[in-house]
C-alpha cells in the first residue's frame, strides 16, 4: 500500500468517526479476553507514549483552551490504563507459575530493572509513587481546577459585558463578538471539565494500590494452591510481577497527573511554559547574584559538602554575571548608536504620525500587562473601521510621555491633540484586576475609536488613495486607467473622497464612486459638485446605514419660505459656507434643538431633508452644534422611499 492510499484510508476514518469506537471496542477486549504477552507489551508501551505526548503539549500550549481535549483525553486514558490493569491481572494469574516473563517484557523489566528484583524495594517504590500521585500532584490540581472553574463562572458576566460593550462600540463585529462568547463559554466548560476529571485520577490511584494488594494476595493463592509452589516462591514470584504491573500503570498515571496539573495552572500568555519559566526564573541578574552568593557562603561553611554547593553557586552567579554583562553591553551599543547619529534628521521635525496614543508611564505599564488585552482590542478596532470606512487606516503608535500623569493619555492625530482623559485603576483595592485591566483597555480603545471616526478624513492621504486606485485596477483596469489622471486629478479625486469621509459616509463601494466621477468629471472639475453627484449615486448605502433596510423614514424638513432664504443667502455669499443673520441663525439653531431633544428617545438617528444645492452647508450649520444630525437631499431617497415628515421648521 502507498503512502498516498494510507493517508486515503486515513482521511476516510476521520470523516467517518470510528476512531473512538474502535477505542472503546480494545478497551472491552481488555476488560473481557485474554491478551498475549506480546499484546500487553505494546499496550503498555502505549500507555506511556500516550502519557509523554499529552505531558509536552500540556507545556507547549500558550493557554489552557487550546488544550480544550484535555479533560476527555484524560478520562479515556485513566479507563484505558484501568482496563490494562484488568488484563495484565488476568495474565499474571493464570500464567505467572511460568515466570517472571509471563506476563510480557515491559512488566519483567520493571520489575526486575527498575526495582533491582527486590520485593521490598518494589513495594516502597510503588508507595511513594502512591503518595506522590495521589497527596501532592492530584489533590493540587483537583484543587485549582476546582478553584478556577468557580472563579471562572463568576468573572463569566464580565466578560460578555466587555464583549457588548466592544459591540456596541463598533470595535469588534458580531461574528467576532460570537466567537468572544462561545470562548468564555468553553472556558467555564473546559474548567468545570478539569475539576471532575481530576477526581478520576485520584480514584485512579487509589485504585492502583488496591488492584495490587488485590494482585499479590490472588497470586500467592493461585501459585500456593495451584501451582504447588512454596510459600516464599509464591510471595517472590507474583510480587515482583505484580509491582512490575503497578509501577508499568502508575508511571504514565503520574506523567498524566503531571499534565493535568500544568495545564490547570497555566496563566494565559504568548509564550509556552518553558519559555516563561526561562524569562521569569533566569532572568532576574538580581536574583541569580544573590542565589549564586548565597550557596557560595553555605558551601565555605564547616562541615558542609564544598564541592556541589560552591559549584551551584559559580553556576548560578556565573549565569548573573553574565547576564548582567549582556544587558549593559546592549545599553551600551544603544548610547553609542545615540551619540554616533549626527543631529537632527528632517523626518524628526518634518513629520507628525498619523495616529499617536501617548500614554503617561503607569497607564503603558498596565497596558503591557497579558490581561489587559489592549493590544488585540487596537487591532481588531483597526481592522473593523478599515473594513466600514473603505481604506486601511495607519498603526496607531504608542509612545511614553513622562510629562503626562501616571495614568493619564492622549489621543493625537497627525500631531494634533484630539482627546486626552485620565483612567483610574487601583490594583491594590481591585476585586478583580484582571477585569480592571480589561476595562481600562475598553475605555482607550472605545475613546480611540470616536476619535478615528470624527476625523476619518484627515487620515485619507493620497498615498491611500492611489493604494485603493491600484486596487480597484486589478478588478477595472479600463475605468482606473481613464479616470485618473486623463479625466480626473489625483489632488480633485483626494478632496472628493475626503469630503465623504468628512460626511460619514463609506467610500468601500469604490466601484461605484468611480463611475459616477467619471460621468460627472466630463462637466465639471468641482470637488463639491462632484461630491453630490456620488452621494446621488450612493444613496441607498447612504440611507441603509442609517436606516436598515425600512422602507418608511420619519424626517425634519424646513419650510419652502426657508429653503428658498437660504439659497438665495448661498448664492450671494459666493461661498461654500451659508451667510445667514445672526437673530435667524439663532432661531434655527433653537428649533432644531427642540426637535433634537424631543424626537431623539424615539429614534437614535434623526434625518433633516434639504435642497440638494444647499444640502452640505446645511450640514455644516447643523453639525456644528449636534453632530449626530443627519442631513440629506431629496435627490438622494430612493423612488421607492417612503417619507414621513413629523416637523417643519421655518413655520
Amino acid at each position: 500500500m502507498s503512502i498516498t492510499t494510507y493517508h486515503e484510508h486515513l482521511q476516510k476514518l476521520k470523516r467517518w468517526g470510528v476512531g473512538m469506537p474502535l477505542l472503546l471496542l480494545l478497551i472491552l477486549i481488555m476488560l473481557l479476553l485474554p491478551l498475549p504477552p506480546i499484546m500487553l507489551d505494546i499496550l503498555f508501551t502505549a500507555n506511556i507514549t500516550i502519557s509523554i505526548l499529552v505531558l509536552f503539549s500540556g507545556m507547549t500550549i500558550l493557554k489552557p483552551l487550546d488544550f480544550g481535549v484535555f479533560p476527555a483525553v484524560l478520562l479515556i486514558a485513566t479507563l484505558m490504563r484501568l482496563a490494562l490493569n484488568i488484563a495484565a491481572t488476568r495474565v499474571i494469574l493464570l500464567s505467572g507459575h511460568q515466570g517472571a516473563g509471563a506476563a510480557g517484557e515491559v512488566i519483567k523489566a520493571v520489575g526486575e530493572v527498575v526495582v533491582g528484583g527486590n520485593t521490598v524495594v518494589g513495594f516502597v517504590i510503588f508507595s511513594i509513587f502512591i503518595i506522590i500521585n495521589f497527596m501532592v500532584i492530584t489533590k493540587g490540581a483537583s484543587r485549582i481546577s476546582e478553584v478556577s472553574a468557580r472563579f471562572t463562572l463568576d468573572a463569566m458576566p464580565g466578560k460578555q459585558m466587555a464583549i457588548d460593550a466592544d459591540l456596541n462600540g463598533g470595535l469588534i463585529t458580531p461574528d467576532t463578538a460570537q466567537t468572544r462568547r462561545t470562548e468564555v463559554a468553553q472556558e467555564g466548560d473546559f474548567y468545570g471539565a478539569m475539576d471532575g476529571a481530576s477526581k478520576f485520577i485520584r480514584g485512579d490511584a487509589i485504585a492502583g494500590l488496591l488492584i495490587v494488594c488485590i494482585n499479590w494476595v490472588g497470586g500467592i493463592g493461585v501459585g500456593f494452591f495451584e501451582h504447588d509452589m512454596g510459600v516464599a516462591q509464591a510471595l517472590k514470584t507474583y510480587a515482583l510481577l505484580t509491582i512490575g504491573d503497578g509501577l508499568a500503570a502508575q508511571i504514565p498515571a503520574l506523567i498524566l497527573s503531571t499534565a493535568a496539573a500544568i495545564t490547570v495552572t497555566r496563566v494565559s500568555s504568548t509564550e509556552n511554559i518553558g519559555q516563561q519559566i526561562t524569562h521569569q526564573l533566569f532572568g532576574n541578574v538580581k536574583t541569580l547574584l544573590y542565589a549564586g552568593s548565597i550557596m557560595l557562603g553555605l558551601g565555605v561553611l564547616p562541615g558542609m559538602p564544598h564541592g556541589p554547593f560552591i559549584f551551584s553557586g559559580l553556576i548560578i552567579g556565573g549565569m548573573g554575571m553574565f547576564s548582567d554583562w549582556q544587558k549593559k553591553k546592549y545599553q551600551a551599543e544603544q548610547q553609542a548608536g545615540i551619540i554616533e547619529t549626527p543631529g537632527l534628521s528632517w523626518e524628526d521635525v518634518a513629520l507628525f504620525d498619523a495616529i499617536v496614543i501617548e500614554c503617561g508611564p503607569i497607564l503603558l505599564s498596565l497596558l503591557k500587562e497579558p490581561a489587559s488585552s489592549f493590544w488585540a482590542r487596537l487591532q481588531e478596532m483597526r481592522e473593523n473601521q478599515s473594513k466600514e470606512w473603505g481604506f486601511v487606516l495607519p498603526e496607531p503608535l504608542i509612545r511614553e510621555n513622562t510629562a503626562l500623569q501616571g495614568n493619564a493619555y492622549r489621543l493625537l492625530i497627525f500631531g494634533c491633540i484630539r482627546g486626552e482623559e485620565t483612567l483610574e485603576y487601583e490594583q491594590s483595592v481591585a476585586i478583580n484586576p484582571e477585569a480592571g485591566l480589561a476595562d481600562i483597555s475598553i475605555v482607550l480603545v472605545t475613546h480611540l475609536c470616536e476619535i478615528i471616526q470624527d476625523n476619518i478624513a484627515q487620515l485619507l492621504t493620497q498615498d491611500a488613495v492611489q493604494a485603493l486606485m491600484a486596487v480597484l485596477r486589478q478588478r477595472y483596469p479600463n475605468l482606473v486607467e481613464e479616470l485618473v489622471p486623463k479625466t480626473l486629478s489625483w489632488g480633485v479625486l483626494s478632496q472628493v473622497l475626503r469630503n465623504l469621509l468628512q460626511e460619514q459616509v463609506s467610500i468601500r463601494d469604490l466601484k461605484t464612486i468611480a463611475e459616477a466621477l467619471m460621468q460627472g468629471a466630463t462637466k465639471t472639475q468641482d470637488p463639491e459638485a462632484l461630491t453630490r453627484l456620488v452621494r446621488l449615486n450612493l444613496g441607498h448605502l447612504i440611507l441603509q446605514k442609517m436606516n436598515g433596510f425600512s422602507r418608511e423614514m420619519s424626517a425634519i424638513r424646513l419650510s419652502a419660505d426657508l429653503e428658498r432664504l437660504l439659497q438665495q443667502s448661498l448664492q450671494l455669499s459666493h461661498l461654500e459656507r451659508m451667510t445667514i443673520e445672526p437673530g435667524l441663525a439663532d432661531q434655527m439653531q433653537q428649533s432644531i434643538k427642540a426637535l433634537d431633544a424631543k424626537y431623539r428617545t424615539e429614534s437614535e438617528i434623526l434625518i433633516f431633508l434639504v435642497p440638494a444645492a444647499i444640502r452640505r452647508s446645511f450640514a455644516q450649520f447643523v453639525h456644528s452644534f449636534i453632530k449626530q444630525m443627519t442631513v440629506l437631499s431629496y435627490d438622494e431617497l430612493p423612488t421607492d422611499q417612503r417619507i414621513k415628515i413629523i416637523a417643519t421648521i421655518g413655520q
